[in-house]
Parts: structure tokens; sequence; C-alpha cells
């Protein structure tokens, strides 16, 4: 007797698996406007004809202004 078995049940084909976001990052400034961001690493690569965002596509990269007000001026020191 013969005995077959299926495999190979599971479409080869399977988009990649993103970390959760990451926390903010510090402001890239004080002052005058800086920028922020987040990001979402690749944590299982895709397979076959499986997609996967572009490193700064919305589904992986999310940044916000931040410390916008203006900058105090120069002080100056009185003898």
């Amino acid at each position: 007797t013969k005995e077959e078995e299926p495999c190979n049940l599971l479409a080869c084909d399977r988009p990649c698996e993103l970390s959760d976001w990451s926390p903010w990052t510090p402001c890239s400034r004080p002052c005058g406007g800086g920028v922020q961001w987040m990001t979402r690493d690749v944590e299982r690569r895709a397979s076959g004809d499986g997609k996967c965002p572009k490193k700064f596509a919305n589904a992986r990269y999310h940044s916000r202004d931040c410390n916008t007000g203006t900058c105090p001026g120069l002080l100056t020191c009185r003898s």
C-alpha cells in the first residue's frame, strides 16, 4: 500500500511582521522647532511575494514637530 500525506498547505507568500511602535525620541532641538519620531522594526522578513512597508512608510515611521516655541534671546551681563 502507498500512503500519501498533503504538505505545504500554507501559502508561501507572507508579509513581514513589524514590532510595536518605539517610544517617541527626544526632541531634536531645545527650542525654535525640532522633530521627534517613532518607528517600527521588521521582526520577521516577508517571504515569497509577501510585502513589507519601506522604512519611512507611514506603517513604520511617524514624526511630529516639537519645541516649536522661539528660543530666548542672548542674555547680557551687567557689571
